[in-house]
């Protein structure tokens, strides 16, 4: 089991074989506690309103969590870097494609591309849509600092329910390695002096002429 960053805990397997986590977000925990807090209130006080107050609330908690964890999202993810050949300092483009085959709850989708380096920075973007058989193109530029063999991904995508109570976190589009090489420095024309100027088998013939030996 393992804990996700919005607050859920739970864990599955994924069509595809990639790990699914399903779990409450903080507003989905703060929800519950409420509802929890509201019916104690209600039995400890004698009041029914509150006690309606707080199911009603873990009733909310309760579907949003049956409703995600019983969806079938289907969701795929490609991406392609152009170059992928690319100098440090230097801009290269990176395309993802995610599309959907299935039905996605009508809440808010986000995707969190991992670029090594580049910490809380990292590219983020969020996706208003639900229904099924659509899909999106995300284009975002990408500028090494360090050279070296860089590797994009994978490609975390969130999908949330209409009210933000519950997510699943999928893992999609395995890392894309991006070959960053030195910067090349243009260097000035340079004049060389002397006899090696414009003629460079002189010196080999004045000394062979000279009868000593070769050594080159």
């Amino acid at each position: 089991m393992s804990t996700d960053p919005d607050g859920g805990s739970a864990s599955a397997a994924s069509p595809d074989g990639r790990p699914v986590r399903r779990g409450l977000t903080r507003r989905g925990w703060a929800l519950a506690a409420v509802g929890v807090l509201a019916a104690l209130v209600g039995l400890v006080g004698g009041g029914d309103g509150w006690q309606r107050v707080g199911l009603l609330l873990l009733g909310l908690v309760a579907i949003s969590l049956l409703v995600v964890m019983r969806t079938r999202v289907g969701l795929r993810a490609t991406r392609e870097i152009d170059p992928r050949r690319v100098a440090v300092d230097h801009e290269t483009t990176v395309h993802l494609d995610v599309r959907s085959s299935t039905f996605v709850p009508a809440g808010m989708l986000r995707l969190e591309d991992t670029v090594p380096g580049a910490g809380s920075s990292r590219p983020r973007f969020v996706i208003d849509r639900g229904g099924a058989r659509w899909s999106r193109r995300i284009t975002y530029r990408l500028r090494p600092r360090h050279r070296g063999l860089l590797a994009v991904g994978p490609l975390t995508v969130f999908v949330e329910d209409p009210f933000g109570l519950v997510v699943t976190r999928r893992t999609l589009a395995d890392s894309t390695p991006v070959v960053v090489t030195p910067t090349v420095v243009a260097l000035p024309p340079i004049r060389i002096p002397g006899e090696w100027s414009g003629s460079g088998e002189s010196r080999p013939r004045s000394i062979a002429a000279a009868g000593e030996e070769d050594v080159t």
